[in-house]
């Protein structure tokens, strides 16, 4: 549906489209993602014909294709497991991880390697895991080296063949079909909007030892007993109860009721300022190239510094995201571009749309019909004076109109200059009429002041005198 003067399209309208594929090849996540890739590839190759509505015309339109999705959907569109000992899919196999049997999970820990050569933290061995650390960080494969490994793998689904999938690059994602996949170095963004999310409840868990988010207990404390680092954190019979010596960390119960006001006292709040301030930095809409090497070896020394007071359980694989959100922008650009808020934000609306929860979709689209029919009502009507209704307290107030006691004045000429020859000796274009203006003035063989103060009453008058000669 298209009212007049409206535009070719909402934003209702990519959903449709989505939710039409699903109604004709069904739920099914290949079929979806073959007949998507089918139109992904007619948009690079002959593109679309879309309308600009700032031009007023249309054009066609060719795209690239990149995924933006929280961690789960980014390993199925990858085809990569994002579960177990690898679960980076970015560092893959050359990830280091560490198996806490007690807490029953993978941690990953070795961000040393993104430090400098030189950096002391390199040579800590008691504060790490008791080894120095010399390697560095691993390098970003490309779209073809990835694409020559799992090419080979042919992917038979069912639970009689489930032994014989890889555990890491489990399939060959289908979106390799399209011609400049492989030249991608980032296929699949990393979400900056969930990555943040996720570490930010890590933080809070631990510091409010929140239940079900809590990194401390009885099972880490006896991973690191087991790893044989940090034993003075080791837990401490005494008789029949066992007690959790404090970390650096932990919180008294009336500092969790007041965290904000006690967290200066907390020994790593710089190492938690620094990771605040390294996402308000990724999340800047302008960002100087020079200064990512630098934003790289912040969170490489921050994530060192929250090691040597948080333990092992904290370092999930959200937390070790964070070490490739620099690289991702050096290559796509500031974070804003690429995250999930407009999406989510969005879908919030989506949700408030649907009343029956049998039928989603066809609340959505009535919905969505009734607020185009009473926008453009609203537009149509804006300029119209309404019979027998008041007119609205508001209305003048947006256009900078007085609504109540209004008063015209007139500006002099002389106030009105004055804005006019700031603008006029500000503009760089101005400067060599400017110079010619005060060549003409010394020829009276005048001071300097009279100079000046001839030059700021008469420049106006003369630039439009000398700019109207030129025209004719």
């Amino acid at each position: 549906m298209r009212f007049p003067n409206r535009a070719m399209f909402g934003v209702i309208k990519p959903i449709i489209i989505v939710f039409l594929v699903r109604l004709n090849w069904g739920a099914c996540f290949v079929s979806f993602s073959w007949q998507l890739s089918i139109d992904l590839k007619l948009l690079w190759d002959n593109g679309i014909e879309v309308y600009d509505g700032f031009r007023d015309e249309n054009f066609t339109m060719k795209a690239m294709y990149g995924t933006i999705n929280d961690f789960p959907a980014y390993g199925n569109l990858f085809g990569y497991s994002i579960k177990g000992q690898c679960a980076c899919p970015i560092c893959q196999e050359k990830i280091d991880y560490i198996r806490l049997d007690h807490c029953h999970k993978n941690v990953f820990m070795g961000h040393r390697r993104w430090l400098s050569k030189n950096h002391p933290f390199r040579k800590m061995k008691k504060a790490f895991n008791g080894s120095y650390e010399v390697r560095q960080c691993p390098y970003l494969k490309s779209g073809s080296n990835f694409f020559d490994e799992i090419k080979h793998i042919r992917t038979t689904f069912g639970k009689p063949f489930a032994k014989q999938i890889p555990t890491a690059g489990w399939k060959m994602s289908i979106f390799f079909q399209l011609p400049y996949w492989e030249s991608l170095y980032v296929r699949h963004f990393v979400d900056v909007m969930h990555v943040e999310k996720n570490v930010c409840e890590s933080v809070i868990g631990l510091l409010l030892n929140i239940m079900g988010k809590k990194k401390d207990g009885i099972n880490a404390r006896l991973d690191l007993v087991k790893l044989e680092i940090r034993s003075d954190l080791a837990p401490v019979k005494k008789g029949k109860r066992t007690f959790l010596p404090p970390t650096a960390c932990t919180l008294s119960r009336n500092e969790k009721r007041a965290i904000c006001e006690t967290l200066y006292s907390v020994k790593v709040r710089v190492a938690i300022t620094k990771l605040c301030f390294f996402f308000k930095a990724i999340y800047s809409k302008v960002i100087d190239p020079g200064r990512l090497l630098s934003l790289q070896n912040q969170i490489a020394k921050t994530l060192c510094e929250l090691k040597m007071y948080f333990l092992p359980s904290f370092f999930d694989i959200m937390v070790h995201l964070t070490i490739h959100l620099v690289e991702e922008t050096k290559l796509c650009g500031p974070a804003y571009m690429r995250w999930m808020y407009p999406v989510e934000r969005y879908m919030k609306i989506l949700k408030g749309y649907v009343k029956n929860r049998s039928r989603p979709e066809g609340c959505i689209a009535e919905r969505y019909l009734v607020e185009e029919a009473v926008e453009f009502c609203s537009e149509y009507l804006s300029n119209v004076e309404s019979c027998g209704i008041p007119k609205s307290h508001h209305h003048g107030r947006t256009l900078g109109e007085g609504s109540s006691g209004c008063q015209q004045i007139e500006v002099p000429r002389l106030q009105w200059e004055q804005p006019h020859l700031h603008v006029l000796q500000n503009t760089p274009k101005i400067e060599p009429y400017r110079s010619l203006h005060k060549e003409t003035l010394k020829r009276r063989t005048r001071g300097d002041n009279w100079i000046t103060k001839e030059h700021n009453v008469r420049f106006i008058g003369w630039l439009q005198e000398h700019i109207g000669e030129q025209l004719k």
